[in-house]
């Protein structure tokens, strides 16, 4: 995995205020490349996705109201509370 790769792996999903100096000069240069038609040097990023093994674990912050709400659905329908979450996120529409 090259350099542009990896930044791209690394920012996959998450919001960016502004990069980094060294992360601007990556990004310009993958620019620049993909101008000069060298895209077939680079894997996607689906397909970097793809390949990434994942543990199945995800921790995520989010508001007190949310949780107590999660938790209480969770708890009407007789499951854990990973347990609910991780249908709600398996039932989701693609």
């Amino acid at each position: 995995m090259n350099e542009a790769e990896r930044l791209l792996e690394k920012l996959a999903g998450v919001p960016v205020i502004e990069p980094t100096a060294e992360e601007q000069k990556i990004l310009d240069e993958y620019d620049a490349d993909m101008a000069a038609g060298k895209a077939s040097e680079y894997r996607s990023l689906d397909k970097i996705l793809k390949e990434r093994e994942f543990s199945g674990k995800l921790n995520v912050r989010i508001p007190k109201n949310l949780h107590r709400d999660l938790s209480l659905e969770a708890k009407t329908q007789g499951v854990s509370l990973n347990q609910y979450i991780a249908y709600v996120l398996a039932s989701r529409k693609r």
